[in-house]
């Protein structure tokens, strides 16, 4: 199969003769992939209780809900490969080949929920009253799900139709599902390469606003929101883009020769986890709630002991 956002994970078998650097990357995988649980429904939780009954179905939180699936599809895996290390065999509960697939999908819903927060932040820039008045983010969310569900349904489709061909999907490059799962896996790669010309075209948006309107427009665009984007679009240049332009050129320039490159790229998915979870305790941070301080100031003109009262809701 081509590689994707999890082709480099080794899904849990009865083999525990692991070298030492996977046996390192299974440990510290378990415990990012927890954090994006923790994190994901903290976030969430912190989120809604915020905005309550205003805003709460759109494109922010679809992106705590995919962190979640995230978390726990690759975490549960690669808690087996733990286990296995130490010599504990926890059989699946899940056909080897459905596994795959149920590991596959929800990094890729992550790209999914990226692009459509990235859009929904350039569209909220571009067209601010539209954006508003037309309720797009929750549209935006919407669509997001659809595609998430349709990819997925495409699987069990076409296994309904040729009984047996999710067997034969890990390992026949004939099958019908192998055929969708390569289609499908190019159609995330493409989504995650526009959420990238989105996030461009985000901070190109948000830079001349920010130069034109210093006393206005900075302070209505600069929210909570808007700083998650940005700092999602550092991480994921860094941990994300970075390993794909290196892998894409090896492959199409070099024909995938250059070793280094392939092993830095088996990497991926570890540096995929470091991303979402960094980003999710972002928006934790951004959203966990902050108690009024009080600063009194003394009125020394009056000579009198009257304070103003300034909160600061930060």
């Amino acid at each position: 199969m081509e590689p994707s956002a999890t082709s480099s994970s080794c899904f849990a078998n009865e083999t525990m003769n692991y070298p030492l650097d996977l046996q390192i990357k299974f440990h510290v995988e378990v415990l990012l992939d927890f954090c994006c649980v923790v994190f994901g429904v903290t976030g969430l939780v912190f989120y809604l209780r915020r905005h309550k009954h205003r805003h709460s179905f759109g494109t922010l939180p679809f992106s705590m809900v995919t962190t979640i699936l995230y978390g726990v599809a690759v975490g549960d895996n690669y808690v087996r490969q733990v286990l296995s290390v130490h010599g504990i065999v926890v059989r699946v509960p899940l056909a080897y080949s459905w596994r795959v697939f149920v590991l596959v999908y929800p990094p890729n819903f992550t790209y999914v929920s990226g692009a459509t927060l990235a859009l929904d932040r350039v569209l909220a820039m571009l067209i601010p009253f539209t954006h508003v008045t037309h309720n797009l983010s929750p549209i935006l969310t919407v669509l997001g799900m659809l595609v998430c569900l349709s990819s997925f349904l495409l699987v069990c489709i076409s296994n309904a139709i040729v009984p047996g061909t999710l067997q034969d999907a890990v390992w026949d490059e004939t099958s019908l599902t192998r055929k969708i799962y390569v289609d499908t896996t190019f159609f995330y790669e493409c989504v995650f390469a526009s959420e990238v010309v989105l996030h461009i075209a985000f901070c190109l948006l948000f830079y001349r606003y920010s130069r034109r309107r210093r006393s206005s427009v900075v302070r209505q665009q600069s929210h909570k929101t808007n700083h998650i984007t940005l700092f999602q679009i550092c991480t994921q240049t860094v941990l994300c883009v970075v390993p794909k332009v290196f892998y894409y050129t090896n492959k199409l320039f070099f024909g995938s020769k250059i070793e280094w490159i392939l092993h830095y790229y088996s990497y991926y998915s570890f540096f995929l986890s470091i991303n979402v979870c960094v980003v999710s305790f972002f928006i934790v941070y951004r959203f966990f709630p902050r108690q009024r301080s009080m600063v009194i100031v003394q009125n020394t003109t009056l000579h009198s002991n009257t304070g103003k009262a300034v909160a600061n809701s930060n």
